[in-house]
């Protein structure tokens, strides 16, 4: 199982003059945060990867935290990365048990086009809201269907 994440939300683009690498999370960001990892501890991942950017290492840090587990930067899951890479690794990082992976919007737009041009079977309308997460259902190395778990709702 992959439970595939879009970082929470973060500064605005517009207001960050520095590496956008670097830009964090908000405080609407750290709050959606804290509230994925009550969620997804009870998931019992053996990985938590993440894209190399601030944001999405500080979205999966509170679950990390909870459950001892070292967050992986991983360039599979970088901003601009296109679905056949960024699908690979995130099955090869599933193989010895679930995995949480914290993306961004392109790239986790791409990976849901390119599963349902596969034919995964989706339960939710494809959209990439921020903090929401997919869960991807593995048969073998093929993902056979995704489910939209909405973002979690945080006072900002």
């Amino acid at each position: 199982m992959i439970h595939l994440v879009r970082h929470a939300h973060a500064v605005a683009r517009e207001r960050w003059e520095d590496d956008d690498a670097l830009r964090p999370l908000s405080r609407l960001g750290h709050a959606q945060a804290e509230l994925l990892a009550e969620r997804l501890a009870a998931l019992r991942a053996s990985r938590i990867v993440s894209s190399p950017a601030l944001r999405c290492a500080q979205t999966v840090a509170p679950l990390a935290t909870q459950t001892r587990l070292h967050v992986e930067e991983v360039a599979f899951l970088a901003e601009g990365t296109p679905a056949e890479p960024a699908l690979a690794g995130l099955i090869d990082a599933a193989a010895t048990g679930p995995v949480v992976a914290c993306t961004h919007g392109d790239v986790l737009g791409l990976v849901l086009d390119h599963l349902a041009q596969q034919g995964t079977e989706f339960s939710s309308p494809r959209h990439v809201p921020k903090a929401g997460t997919w869960e991807l259902v593995l048969q073998g190395e093929r993902v056979a269907t995704a489910r939209l778990v909405p973002a979690p709702a945080a006072a900002g």
